[in-house]
């Protein structure tokens, strides 16, 4: 299934904090699927930012994503430790 957001930006994140005179301002995208009870508490935080700041932040995204994140790749094997000489028999005859 695929999911489309469509969306027309009027203002960035940062004016509407000012036009609002609220610091903590974010746009909130909510489900608006009837699927279950409790799609009503389904809220996602949406940041619009300018292009600069978004390809600076995409920058930092590079290489910090969910697998990395959770499914780091596996540490290399440690080297063979080299082999160790034989050691002499004891001598259990006796005379």
């Amino acid at each position: 299934m695929v999911r489309v957001l469509s969306l027309r930006q009027l203002l960035q994140q940062k004016k509407m904090k000012e036009i609002k005179n609220l610091p903590t301002f974010n746009y909130v995208l909510m489900c608006n699927k009837i699927c279950g009870g409790a799609h009503y508490k389904m809220k996602m935080m949406v940041v619009v930012l300018e292009e600069n700041e978004y390809n600076a932040w995409m920058k930092g995204k590079a290489t910090k994503n969910f697998k990395a994140s959770f499914f780091p790749a596996p540490a290399a094997p440690a080297p063979a430790a080299a082999p160790t000489p034989a050691a002499e028999p004891a001598n259990t005859e006796m005379n």
